[in-house]
Order: C-alpha cells, then structure tokens, then sequence
C-alpha cells in the first residue's frame, strides 16, 4: 500500500477533525427550519400574564 503524501494526510486529518462539526452543524439546520415551520400555529396564539391581565379591568365601578 503506498502512503499518503504530507498534503493529502493533512487533508485526511482536516476531514475527519471538521466532520462533528458538519455534522452537528447539519443538525442544527434542519432542527432550525423545523421549528421555523413547524413550530408556530397560527390558529393558536399564546397569551402572556401580561397580555391576559391587560385585557381585564382592575376593577369595576358601579353603573349609573
């Protein structure tokens, strides 16, 4: 078997060092577009304790 020059075993070396990194990288690409598409429901909005206590009065006078 004929061993690798000085270039390509550098480049062997490069390639296997960044593949986790391309990997996770992948990943988290995909997880992002997922959530992007996904994760939101227009149908359904969610409410804050803010939004929610802003909504109601603090209190009610009487009516005249």
């Amino acid at each position: 078997m004929r061993s690798l020059s000085e270039t390509q075993f550098w480049f062997v070396v490069a390639g296997v060092a960044l593949t986790p990194m391309l990997t996770f990288g992948i990943a988290d690409g995909i997880g992002w577009f997922l959530r992007r598409t996904l994760g939101r429901r227009p149908e359904v909005e969610p409410q804050s304790e803010r939004e929610t206590a802003r909504d109601k009065p603090e209190r009610e006078g009487p009516s005249r």
